[in-house]
């Protein structure tokens, strides 16, 4: 029935095919210039029967046209039918595929079975027509697959991709996606592709991955090394640690055979690899030597199995440091042996338990005597070589606490009964199921000897006054005792390693220090002294004594210097010298004072008498005068001396210096003169000072002077009083000067200054810058008066600075009392017809005297000798109200005599009166301090203000 349907249909398709092309042929023929002419020009022409054979051609081409058409037709048909059947199959077995099934065209899809739609979730309705970026859960995932499948399509023709999908309902799907073109030749026909869900592949194969790499891991951290190799003995597998034992990269090892690995073939000959027992099943345990790339030789052992797939195992342990422990065990065990046997110290093996000796080497007999048959089952208590067991308690305590015990120092006995000391270290070993005591002993009795005497060396040095410095063979600084600290300033710290030029002061040339330097390098000893300067910039002198010190080879390794500071000895040795010197000037003056003093005692008394017996206007008045004025300045010149020499006659009274001061003031003032002022700055409540008036007098002259003669034109003097206090560290600087509560009296003047050179003679006596005008001594008058009365004098100066002389004078402490002397008295003072006994061993003295008293108005006796005048007295029954008597005289002196004539005449007042000086007198009695005193030579008018002094006294003990 269908095929006579399709049969009829196919029949009036080819009629119509066959009519529809008849049709157009005729129109085709009817529009043609021939067809035209014959039906509307010339019916009857000669093309008629041209167009009638066309017609009929055209007839016979429809009706061919329509059988052909009709078969043709059929034909498709039967294609259809076949196609139809094919298309059913294949849409069946599309429905029933696993996978799931697409068709794309243009990126469109066009066509999905149900898988598809069951793997993605979405209806078919929702696919078809929609892209293939449905799936991609990114745009950028979709553009990847898209131009690799098309790649792989015009490469191949077919390809496959793995890619991800995502769902309807967001789920993501591990696809591998397989494509081929629907038409070969026309891409543009379509591709058909599959879709085949690995979700569950992928994750299998990312579990196998991970369990591969895991294994890999493990492997890899082994502390083994493995190797895995196939049947043929090929390595297939090695792991990191086999790479670095072996210094060779995996890559390397990978293929090679296990015969080519560097085993050394003394290993191998010793231990070959055995295939054989491997394929046996059993486990081949060895070990070789293997040589790295870097040359160097490790020790590996090996063990080695076959596995069930055909490949085996090998496992590598170093044990290269077990082989040289091994090794230095075993060389230990000979060492120790060795040592024990060859030490000279004393080793000893003991029990714990009880100190039983098990042993000791001949270092411990030659210590301590004892033999092995001495100690051998013996015990420290048999022996009793412990001096004191506390030592040995407390050995067993660190031994329990800690192991072990270090340096402990006790005392043993030796077996001679003597004792020696021992440095000892213990531990404890275990040999065999025991804990026994390895004891090593050092004698260090010389050593603790040594030490003792290094001690007491060190305790001298660092307590001795000297200077102890060593250094290097540089000359650097490597160790100072506090005495350089407490001379130079410096402390160690801050010399160390420093070359001793620091305290270079310049005082010295190159060639000094050249010589010292080439006596101590070439092993000599240098001594003598040296100006170094001290931290604070001071100089000082001092001694040094440098020596090379040399080791036993006879090169020098250090320098010793001890050294000395001799300033202060150098300052006491010039002041020795000065001293001497005073002395020399003293003795000298001493020896000629008594004669020169009576000499000019009797020119300055006949002149004054003359004087007073012619008239001013007498033309050998002014002589006379001269001759007066040059016997007082000869006096004073006699008394300057003295006073240098500390040998003049002083009556010292307890005196405010300010008082005294400010009654020179308008006679100095008039000594300087007007074009220089006098600035006076007295400092309130001094305390007052024991000493002679006129020696303070005498300072204030000599000083302002000094001072006016350095200033030239206007300039001005200073005088400055004020209480002081000298301290240690003044006393150190000024040696001579004890501590305590002072005066200071400061003259200071804006003169010309002195050189330095200058100011180390300006207290020599004799020394001047004045030239012809100058005597030269002034300062030093200044200077022995000063020292007399135990005081100390400093100046400071600077060219074109001035100068200032600062006097420090030591306080009394009590109250000061008027002196009854009249300064200002300017004529004798007459007596009142009192009696006088005078008493002088010299003529000449002894007539001027009976000459100057009786122009006084006294009752006049004299006596040549103390004789003579105890006769006259006790022959004599008036009054004698004053005993004018020479100190040094012949039978007796002055002193004896007027005690005994006090005996019977206790109210006579006595004045003593010498030409002597003090230290001459002082040998003949000593005067008290309240002695009345007249020093030889002396005028009228002194005379006189003594005697009315005398006379005046009341206190019996200010009469004698």
């Amino acid at each position: 029935m269908i095929r006579s349907f399709w049969c009829h249909r196919a029949t009036r398709i080819a009629a119509k095919t066959a009519f529809s092309f008849f049709v157009v042929t005729l129109a085709l023929i009817c529009f043609s210039d021939q067809a035209f002419s014959f039906i509307f020009e010339n019916p009857y022409g000669e093309d008629r029967e041209q167009i009638y054979k066309i017609l009929f051609l055209a007839a016979v081409a429809a009706l061919v046209a329509f059988f052909i058409s009709r078969r043709e037709i059929l034909k498709l048909h039967q294609v259809q039918l076949s196609l139809t059947a094919k298309e059913l199959y294949l849409a069946s077995v599309v429905r029933a595929a696993p996978i799931g099934i697409g068709v794309v065209k243009d990126d469109v899809l066009i066509e999905v079975n149900d898988r598809l739609c069951s793997l993605t979730g979405y209806d078919r309705e929702q696919l078809i027509g929609r892209g293939m970026r449905i799936f991609y859960p990114e745009d950028d995932k979709h553009d990847r697959v898209e131009p690799s499948r098309y790649d792989q399509l015009n490469q191949g023709g077919t390809g496959s991709v793995e890619t991800r999908w995502q769902s309807k309902d967001g789920r993501l799907i591990e696809i591998l996606l397989s494509f081929t073109p629907i038409n070969g030749d026309d891409p543009q026909a379509g591709v058909t592709f599959t879709a085949l869900d690995i979700s569950e592949a992928k994750t299998i194969e990312r579990n196998l991955l991970d369990r591969e790499a895991h294994l890999h891991s493990i492997i890899d951290l082994a502390v083994d090394g493995i190797l895995i190799g196939n049947y043929e003995g090929v390595i297939i597998e090695a792991n990191h640690h086999i790479c670095v034992m072996f210094g060779i990269k995996r890559e390397a090892l990978i293929g090679k055979h296990i015969d080519e690995l560097a085993f050394t073939r003394e290993s191998l000959a010793a231990a070959p690899f055995r295939f054989d027992l491997l394929q046996r099943g059993e486990t081949v345990i060895s070990e070789q030597s293997f040589v790295r790339p870097d040359g160097s030789t490790i020790f590996v052992e090996t063990r080695s199995k076959m596995m069930p797939d055909g490949t085996y195992q090998s496992f590598y342990r170093d044990i290269t440091t077990r082989r040289h422990t091994e090794q230095a065990l075993r060389e230990s065990e000979e060492k120790f042996a060795l040592a024990f046997d060859a030490s000279p110290d004393a080793v000893n093996i003991n029990r714990l338990e009880d100190g039983m000796y098990i042993d000791i080497n001949q270092g411990f007999t030659e210590l301590t005597g004892y033999t092995w048959e001495d100690v051998r089952g013996k015990t420290f208590l048999d022996l009793k070589i412990w001096h004191d067991l506390a030592d040995r308690q407390r050995l067993i305590e660190a031994l329990q606490t800690h192991g072990s015990c270090t340096n402990l120092e006790a005392l043993f006995r030796k077996k001679d009964g003597s004792l020696g000391i021992g440095l000892m270290s213990a531990r404890t070993i275990q040999l065999g199921n025991a804990t026994h005591i390895l004891s090593i002993t050092r004698d260090i009795t010389e050593r603790k000897q040594a030490a003792a005497d290094l001690e007491r060396l060190r305790v001298a040095i660092e307590q001795a006054g000297e200077v102890v410095v060593i250094a290097d063979t540089a000359g650097n600084i490597q160790y100072a005792n506090p005495a350089f600290e407490r001379t130079t300033g410096y402390a160690l710290e801050e010399v160390y390693q420093r070359n001793p030029r620091i305290l270079k002061s310049g005082q010295h040339d190159s060639t000094f220090y050249r010589a010292l330097w080439a006596t101590i390098t070439s092993g000599q000893t240098w001594s003598g002294r040296m100006i170094n300067r001290k931290k604070d910039g001071s100089l000082y002198t001092e001694e040094a004594t440098i020596s090379p010190v040399l080791n036993p080879q006879g090169k020098v390794v250090n320098y010793v210097a001890i050294k000395r500071d001799i300033t202060a000895q150098l300052k006491l040795e010039a002041q020795c010298q000065q001293a001497q010197k005073m002395e020399s000037i003293g003795r000298l003056t001493g020896g000629v004072a008594h004669d020169f003093n009576n000499m000019l005692a009797v020119i300055i008394g006949y002149a004054e008498m003359a004087m007073i017996k012619i008239a001013t206007e007498h033309r050998a008045y002014p002589d006379i005068e001269k001759i007066l004025e040059a016997a007082h300045r000869s006096a004073d010149i006699v008394q300057q001396l003295l006073a240098f020499a500390r040998k003049q006659a002083i009556a010292p009274k307890v005196i405010d210096l300010n008082n005294l001061v400010r009654g020179m003031l308008k006679m100095l003032r008039r000594l300087i003169g007007e074009e220089i002022e006098l600035i006076w700055s007295p400092e309130t409540n001094l305390p007052p000072l024991l000493m002679d008036p006129v020696q303070v007098d005498q300072i204030l002259v000599n000083l302002c002077i000094n001072a006016r003669d350095a200033i030239d034109g206007t300039g001005t003097i200073a005088l400055q009083t004020r209480p002081t206090t000298l301290d240690a560290n003044f006393c150190r600087q000024h040696p001579g000067t004890q501590e305590g509560d002072y005066v200071a009296l400061t003259v200071a003047d804006n003169g010309c200054g002195m050189e330095p050179k200058i100011l180390d003679k300006i207290f020599d006596p004799f020394f001047t810058t004045k030239g012809l005008h100058g005597t030269g001594l002034g300062l030093a008058t200044v200077y022995g008066i000063v020292s007399q009365n135990r005081g100390i004098i400093t100046v400071n100066s600077q060219p074109g600075q001035g100068t200032t002389f600062t006097i420090y004078l030591p306080a009394h402490h009590a109250q000061p009392v008027s002196s009854p002397l009249i300064r200002e008295q300017k004529q004798p003072l007459p007596g009142r017809g009192e009696t006088i006994l005078l008493v002088e061993d010299d003529p000449g003295i002894l007539k001027l005297g009976r000459t100057m008293l009786g122009a006084l108005g006294y009752n006049v006796f004299t006596d040549l000798s103390p004789t003579q005048a105890l006769k006259r007295v006790r022959q004599y029954e008036g009054d004698i109200d004053l005993l004018i008597t020479d100190v040094i005289m012949p039978e007796m002196n002055g002193i004896q005599l007027a005690q005994e004539l006090l005996e019977s005449r206790p109210r006579m007042r006595v004045l003593y009166m010498s030409g002597y000086t003090a230290d001459i007198i002082a040998k003949h009695g000593t005067l008290h301090n309240k002695a009345n005193f007249l020093q030889k030579p002396f005028d009228l008018k002194t005379l006189s203000i003594k005697i009315k002094e005398v006379l005046a006294l009341t206190n019996p003990e200010l009469i004698a």
